[in-house]
Formats: C-alpha cells, structure tokens, sequence
C-alpha cells in the first residue's frame, strides 16, 4: 500500500504491511490519514494519467 501524498510504501522502513483488514490507516511517513479504496482509486487514477500521457 502505497501513500498518494508522498508514495511512502507500507512495509518498508520497519512498518509492518497492511492487510486486507486494514480499511483506514495514516501514512507514517507524512501523516496523511487515507481510507483504503480512495488511497488506491487515487493511486491507480495517477498510474492511468502517466500512461497515457
């Protein structure tokens, strides 16, 4: 799971990975508090922008 503030990835640096249970989590990286579907419907939208651009 990845921030789509500051593309901090869960399970890295020493933080654990999260799991599907997991519905709402803040980015430790940069503090920004996500709820799960919108932080990957954002990540996917900026994947599909880049791609065809």
């Amino acid at each position: 799971m990845a921030c789509n503030d500051c593309k901090f990835t869960m399970g890295t640096k020493s933080t654990e990975k999260l799991t599907l249970k997991d519905r709402e989590w803040t980015c430790p990286n940069c503090g920004t508090f996500h709820i799960r579907d919108i932080n990957d419907s954002k990540n996917i939208l900026k994947k599909m922008i880049r791609k065809t651009s």
